[in-house]
């Protein structure tokens, strides 16, 4: 057993506190790499990068669940990878980029394929099915999955914009929230011992419209002064 003291990257730039899922993902693969479970490792890598693939996709209004005779039917995370590259600029160079997606895509493809033939969860398997996978080559999994996530999560929080996002990020906007918050005073909800909270986080979490059309107020006001 390891010491327990492995730990994804991906966690340490998960700020947004609304992320739940994501952030169970990270906690799932981080303990099946403690427990040296490499079929589980294998699940919740794929696992990882197929909930990343999917938050992207949604910050920027893309559809990933097209309809199929009056069904939806999830995409595969290849055909999810898919969308990202065609969709996610990956660098500010084009031929960078695409050297980026063909890696990206690589990587992402080989996961989920070790996954089905060796995974613990993707298909039942004969009861004298001896799994080749050891744990060294799991936990290199595991740690290239957090890479791309990684290099997903934090390009995106780049090229986030909110007048054409599907969804904003309290924390992407300081300047904005700094601004709600001199102009006006704390609130304070009386449903908690921790007293008013900031004017800005109460307008987010309480009318996240709102926020959002101040907000472009707030560019608009920026870019024409």
């Amino acid at each position: 057993m390891t010491d327990g003291s492995f730990t994804l990257n991906t966690g340490t730039i998960i700020e947004d506190e609304s992320l739940v899922h994501l952030s169970e993902q990270v906690k799932r693969l981080e303990i099946a790499v403690n427990a040296e479970d490499s079929p589980l490792i294998l699940d919740t890598a794929k696992t990882l990068l197929e909930c990343v693939l999917k938050t992207l996709l949604t910050d920027h209004g893309i559809e990933f669940t097209p309809k199929k005779k009056n069904k939806r039917k999830s995409l595969s995370i290849v055909q999810l990878c898919t969308l990202i590259r065609d969709n996610l600029k990956r660098a500010n160079n084009d031929q960078l980029g695409n050297e980026l997606g063909i890696l990206l895509g690589n990587i992402i493809h080989a996961t989920a394929e070790l996954r089905n033939n060796y995974g613990e969860a993707s298909h039942g398997k004969d009861a004298l099915f001896d799994n080749p996978l050891g744990f060294t080559e799991a936990k290199m999994i595991a740690s290239l999955a957090d890479n791309v996530s990684c290099f997903l999560l934090s390009r995106n929080a780049q090229l986030r914009n909110p007048a054409n996002g599907q969804r904003i990020y309290y924390l992407d906007n300081e300047e904005f929230n700094d601004f709600l918050d001199f102009e006006n005073d704390p609130i304070n909800l009386k449903i908690s011992d921790s007293g008013p909270i900031p004017y800005s986080k109460a307008l987010f979490g309480l009318d996240p419209e709102a926020y959002k059309e101040s907000l472009l107020q707030f560019i608009d006001n920026k870019e024409d002064s």
